[in-house]
């Protein structure tokens, strides 16, 4: 009787040990987000929207704004309003032109430029025959990817592979043991996509090995996609990996600290990059 009487004194004492914490929030202002990315064959659109504070619950969706848009610095176009904070041009880029955009926001000019990338040619995209299993028994094989590339400029990649039936289509956990890949120390972050440049590579053609976990046994396809981006691209890429990794958190661990988004949008966040795109499906 006595234990028990003393385990609820112990809990009352807990249940009544309250104290009001008032934190002062911060007033937010708010920015312009632009997410672009500029490819062949498509026409350049983008989705704009504006940050918002912890507590603010208004639509985030910016629809009102004249956006225009430069080719090597000429005017040649203005965006039209779709919806969902969504705008269109009817201009299809080039190789190797920069584009540029500008626009106005609660009185701010905000601008962002890039290239779209010149394209490039591969030799052959190989799927390995073989299987290999890691420290904990999970089984992967790989693709041998040989780029031509041209060594006297600096020029940005990467590589994605794609998992897809008839019900589900994901981008695999992938990696490389490659010097190339691993010099961009972001393989601890379990990227979907691997990113790099040609700053190691020691021909004008170079052989990468990339490897993915073998999925399910079921039908599917194993489809490649092979990116030659600009450094805007790259910089994006990388920072968003670590992020999206530090937000995975769980119960024990929590989440990681934040990572500063890398972003080429002058007056706000986001990014306006180019990328041009190499796809290959290597497995039916």
């Amino acid at each position: 009787m006595k234990n028990i009487l003393f385990y609820i004194i112990v809990f009352l004492l807990i249940v009544s040990c309250s104290k009001e914490v008032i934190i002062d929030v911060i007033p937010h202002d708010s920015s312009i987000v632009v997410n672009c990315f500029i490819k062949p064959e498509s026409k350049i659109q983008l989705n704009i929207s504006k940050s918002s504070g912890i507590f603010d619950t208004s639509n985030n969706v910016v629809s009102d704004l004249k956006i225009l848009l430069f080719e090597n610095n000429l005017l040649i176009d203005t965006f039209m309003n779709l919806d969902s904070g969504n705008y269109i041009s009817n201009i299809y880029p080039s190789y190797g032109s920069i584009y540029k955009i500008s626009t106005k926001y609660n009185g701010e000019i905000i601008l962002a430029s890039d290239y779209l990338p010149h394209n490039f040619k591969f030799l052959n995209i190989v799927d390995s025959d073989k299987i290999y299993s890691d420290a904990e028994g999970s089984e992967y094989t790989g693709v041998k990817i040989n780029i031509l590339d041209n060594k006297e400029t600096l020029n940005y990649y990467s590589v994605k592979i794609i998992f897809k039936n008839e019900y589900h289509e994901s981008s695999l956990h992938i990696f490389s043991y490659d010097q190339i890949i691993k010099s961009e120390e972001i393989e601890s972050y379990n990227p979907h996509e691997l990113i790099f440049s040609n700053a190691l590579f020691k021909e004008d053609t170079t052989e990468l090995f990339v490897n993915y976990y073998v999925p399910t046994r079921s039908s599917h396809k194993i489809i490649v996609q092979v990116k030659k981006t600009s450094y805007a691209y790259y910089l994006y890429k990388k920072q968003l990996i670590k992020h999206l990794y530090n937000q995975d958190g769980d119960v024990w661990d929590g989440v990681g600290d934040p990572v500063q988004m890398y972003t080429n949008i002058e007056g706000g966040y986001g990014i306006f990059a180019g990328y041009t795109q190499i796809t290959d499906t290597i497995y039916e």
